[in-house]
């Protein structure tokens, strides 16, 4: 199922509404004609984890950075953050994927903050037939392409 913006939604959809605390999990593909200007969170976590591409992204609070393929953005919104995200105008295309997660009662008025994670920091598993990167919150396994 696609949302408004075209994002493929797993976790979110009318009749997948009870996974607290995960509130919604899309797959994002956007061209570079597609950015996200400044828009408000509160009260959640997102988790953004680039499959492809690079995003930008920037906050009220002064945290800034691009990520691209193979790194994680961790953002806790807290009691309120005000932020944008840019694919990067030089590519034609970005994908990513984005987890929404319901923060803990005590921890919807916090600070809000950010954490990148660069692929080269992310911890990994390569069995035989797929890798499997972990981090807190999110695990992606994707296949071993195949020998050639």
């Amino acid at each position: 199922m696609y949302d408004l913006v075209g994002a493929r939604r797993s976790i979110g959809r009318t009749e997948l509404l009870n996974y607290d605390p995960f509130l919604m999990l899309d797959e994002f593909p956007v061209d570079k004609s597609r950015d996200f200007r400044d828009h408000p969170h509160l009260g959640f976590e997102t988790v953004t984890y680039m499959l492809e591409g690079q995003f930008r992204h920037e906050d009220f609070a002064g945290h800034m950075g691009t990520i691209g393929s193979g790194d994680l953005l961790w953002m806790t919104a807290g009691r309120g953050i005000v932020h944008s995200e840019m694919p990067v105008k030089t590519q034609t295309r970005a994908r990513k994927l984005g987890l929404w997660i319901n923060s803990p009662k005590e921890h919807k008025i916090c600070e809000p903050q950010y954490q990148e994670l660069l692929d080269a920091q992310i911890p990994r598993a390569r069995p035989q037939d797929f890798t499997i990167a972990t981090t807190t919150a999110v695990t992606i396994a994707k296949p071993k392409p195949p020998s050639v």
